[in-house]
């Protein structure tokens, strides 16, 4: 359940970023590059459908020392990414 709860929140803020994107290109008359946010949205979709196919397949066939060790790389590159965004945000 807390993996469906994460998975949905992050879903909200991409649609909600993604919405303010749409909605700024839309006020200042770059109508040419609502095509392009369309596009990069799909292939963000679709990369990360094949990169959850590829991680999950690996955790399947590995032990669960890789499975710790992957978790500790996530987790450290999140904790790096939400402190450069404290930083500059």
């Amino acid at each position: 359940m807390n993996e469906f709860i994460i998975t949905f929140r992050e879903c909200l803020e991409a649609a909600l970023i993604v919405g303010i994107m749409y909605t700024v290109l839309d006020k200042n008359g770059h109508h040419s590059l609502k095509r392009t946010l369309w596009i990069s949205v799909l292939a963000s979709v679709i990369s990360s459908a094949i990169l959850g196919r590829v991680l999950y397949e690996l955790l399947e066939e590995s032990g669960a020392h890789f499975k710790e060790f992957l978790e500790r790389v996530f987790h450290v590159r999140y904790c790096g990414f939400a402190d450069v965004c404290d930083l500059f945000g």
